[in-house]
Order: C-alpha cells, then sequence, then structure tokens
C-alpha cells in the first residue's frame, strides 16, 4: 500500500512519460481523474468526504489505445467500435487482458478496505 497524496488530472495518462513527468511536476504518489470532483461537491456542501482508491495503472503501464479512443464521457465501453478495433489490432489483447486483471485486483483492494471501515 502506498500512501501519499494524489493529483487531479483531467487528461488520461496513456504512457510511462506522462506518469513520470506529472510526477517529477507535483511529486504526487498517484493521478486521478474523479474523485477530485466528487470531493468538491461534497466540500460545496459542507460533507464529509474520504478518497481511498485502488490504482489499476502503474507507471510502467501503457494504457492500450482501444480503451481510450471507445471510452465515452462516462467511462463505458461503447463495445461496437472496442471490438472491431480488438480485431484490427489483436497484439493489444495482452495490454487489455494486463488491464483487466489489474481492475479486478483493484475492486478486491477496495473492497477488503470497505470490509475495514464497516466493521
Amino acid at each position: 500500500m502506498i500512501h501519499g497524496h494524489y493529483i487531479d488530472c483531467v487528461n488520461i495518462l496513456d504512457t510511462k512519460e506522462k506518469k513520470i513527468e506529472l510526477n517529477k511536476l507535483t511529486n504526487a504518489v498517484a493521478a486521478d481523474m474523479e474523485s477530485y470532483s466528487i470531493a468538491s461537491v461534497a466540500y460545496e456542501n459542507g460533507i464529509d468526504c474520504t478518497v481511498i482508491r485502488a490504482i489499476s495503472d502503474d507507471v510502467d503501464f501503457k494504457v492500450p489505445y482501444q480503451i481510450i479512443k471507445h471510452t465515452n464521457e462516462f467511462g463505458e465501453i461503447i463495445l461496437p467500435n472496442f471490438i472491431l478495433s480488438i480485431l484490427k489490432h489483436p497484439l493489444d489483447i495482452p495490454a487489455l487482458y494486463k488491464l483487466g486483471r489489474g481492475f479486478n485486483k483493484a475492486v478486491t483492494s477496495l473492497e477488503k478496505a470497505a470490509n475495514i471501515i464497516i466493521n
């Protein structure tokens, strides 16, 4: 488990170089695209907010093109385009698999954290 501050980010950090550059500029241990907005709304409404995140892609991971290109503004995969892109670029399948495994590990970590907090 890594503790530290994170930075709000409006763009996907899809390469190792972008992640390292952001770390050099900010000393942040992670970047997040959603939590800041949620925490801001909570603050504006006088609601306490704690953010607990699980990171699914480390600094060395390059986010597959299909994820960036075929995800809408709500984080949902546009399935027909996504599948067509995978068929056109089958060499990206291992990276997509790795991202899926990372996501599943992140979900498991968050479930454990939630159980600790609730119990």
